[in-house]
């Protein structure tokens, strides 16, 4: 049976001039996501993700810290429905 992880981007650079920018924090949460799923040997079938700046980076500072494993995630899939409405 399948799985299906739902994770919401890391922390924003909340009450910045750029709230769609990780903040330093939100980077170390994205990489040490990465790392959870290499270290429990997590596989994926595929990526999804939103258009925003933060849902991307995210995606892709987890997806640097889980290659270091040897392993490699899906390109990810960006949809539209997961943008804000303001967005």
């Amino acid at each position: 049976m399948g799985r299906v992880f739902l994770v919401r981007h890391a922390q924003a650079s909340f009450l910045a001039a750029n709230y769609d920018k990780l903040s330093a924090v939100g980077e170390v949460q994205a990489r040490r996501l990465g790392e959870f799923w290499a270290k429990h040997k997590i596989t994926f079938d595929r990526v999804c993700s939103g258009p925003a700046a933060r849902h991307l980076d995210t995606a892709a500072i987890a997806s640097e810290a889980y290659a270091r494993s040897g392993r490699t995630l899906p390109q990810p899939m960006v949809l539209g429905e997961f943008a804000a409405p303001e967005e």
